[in-house]
């Protein structure tokens, strides 16, 4: 293991100094700078005097090379060792122990090829849930320092893989955000179904969860590829204008009636 000196603490704080009175485009720097700074929490590691794990390292701490229980999660290892009870020798999550299994928390596949930290495969709502994993250990047990991989060069700095995971979490949270708006300003409609009437669509000044002073009509709107759609209420009038789809009435819909019984074709 290496030990952050206090050197390094200055260094680090004198580098970030000069960048701001200097005012140098952090963008112009080539990329592995770039990274050091990428990472929000860096220089907050410095500061707890974290250490620095090898793979070999990390895995002494499984409870049977040495008493105390140490994991990784996206490249950052803590001290569960209060948690015995779930992580010592024979428990549950005792597979987690002693390495960086970041993959397994999201997937529940304990297998061995499963207790990897590449976690390439997943989907950006996975790595969302991958990153609440960090926050709960962040907050109930004891960090002790990174995992030199995958995830954190020999220096303590994230890889280009770490800021590639960064990213993907930057492009989902934008996704997510335009998602809320489109059901803000075009709500969901609502549902109901009987075998005498079929599939009823319908507004309200509720409907999809979204209360507002008008009630709107019914529309298709597709999203994206044009190859799927929901049913949306609009403000009839309005300018229903975006970059993200289309609308389109409803057949045998009267377009400024609240409510439309669907063809079983428009199902």
């Amino acid at each position: 293991m290496i030990k952050f000196t206090s050197l390094c603490y200055l260094m680090s704080f004198g580098a970030a100094f000069y960048f701001i009175s200097q005012k140098i485009d952090l963008a112009s720097l080539n990329f592995d700078h770039y990274l050091k700074f990428a990472d929000p929490f860096w220089l907050m590691d410095l500061l707890k005097g974290e250490e620095l794990f090898t793979k070999e390292d990390l895995a002494t701490y499984d409870g049977t090379q040495k008493r105390d229980l140490y994991l990784s999660v996206l490249g950052k290892v803590y001290d569960v060792s209060k948690g015995r009870q779930y992580y010592g020798p024979g428990e549950s999550y005792h597979g987690f122990v002693g390495k960086d299994a970041s993959k397994a928390f999201v997937t529940g596949d304990f297998s061995t090829g499963g207790l990897s930290d590449d976690v390439d495969s997943l989907h950006t709502s996975e790595l969302e849930g991958l990153i609440h994993w960090v926050e709960l250990y962040e907050k109930n047990y004891p960090y002790k320092g990174k995992l030199i991989g995958r995830f954190y060069k020999s220096d303590g700095t994230p890889t280009k893989y770490l800021q590639k995971i960064h990213d993907r979490l930057a492009e989902g949270k934008k996704a997510e955000e335009i998602q809320q708006d489109l059901e803000r300003r075009f709500p969901p409609c609502n549902l109901e179904w009987s075998a005498e009437k079929g599939k009823i669509v319908w507004c309200s000044n509720k409907s999809g969860g979204i209360a507002r002073e008008w009630i709107g009509v019914p529309r298709k709107f597709f999203l994206n590829n044009g190859r799927e759609f929901r049913c949306a209420c609009i403000q009839p009038g309005a300018n229903v204008e975006n970059n993200y789809g289309y609308f389109v009435e409803y057949g045998d819909c009267p377009p400024d009636s609240d409510k439309c019984y669907l063809r079983y074709d428009e199902d």
